[in-house]
């Protein structure tokens, strides 16, 4: 006879199984919006076969191929906050400007499409932040205002 784990642990169990399936819902939520966000700007699309690249979308836009890697976030207080990371129960990658030439941020609150050259991404950065708002200060320096990163070809410039 085989011993059933404790109650306690089969619980644990499965709400891992649900933060699991959460996280793939969100991302094929940011997938799909991003992917259609490209279709309307006039881009063609490319699905990598494996899960196992470093990006998921390949993007043929002016003639053009780029590597693409798409983020779902919701933003809050005024600001999204960018993941340069990737992580799951056994190891985090952190990216760097060779993974791939684009992120796409899937804001699933404000229901828009931000696309960030990977050329900001600096050794050692776990996130980046889009500001929705000007700062009240007038700060300019280090600010990264998401309208800025509504189009494609401003991320490929």
């Amino acid at each position: 006879m085989v011993e059933r784990p404790p109650r306690r642990l089969m619980v644990a169990i499965s709400i891992n199984r649900l933060c699991m399936a959460i996280t793939k819902y969100k991302g094929a939520v940011g997938l799909t919006n991003v992917m259609a966000c490209l279709v309307n700007q006039k881009a063609k699309i490319f699905v990598p076969i494996d899960e196992d690249c470093q990006y998921d979308l390949v993007v043929d836009y002016q003639n053009y191929l780029y590597r693409v890697q798409v983020k779902y976030a919701e933003a809050k207080n005024g600001k999204i906050v960018v993941k340069t990371r990737s992580t799951n129960n056994y190891c985090e990658i952190r990216y760097t400007k060779d993974h791939f030439d684009v992120i796409a941020v899937w804001d699933n609150v404000g229901k828009k499409a931000y696309f960030i050259s990977s050329n900001l991404i600096t050794e050692g950065m776990t996130e980046m932040t889009l500001r929705l708002d000007a700062p009240k200060n007038n700060q300019t320096k280090n600010i990264r205002l998401a309208r800025n990163y509504e189009q494609f070809n401003a991320a490929v410039a």
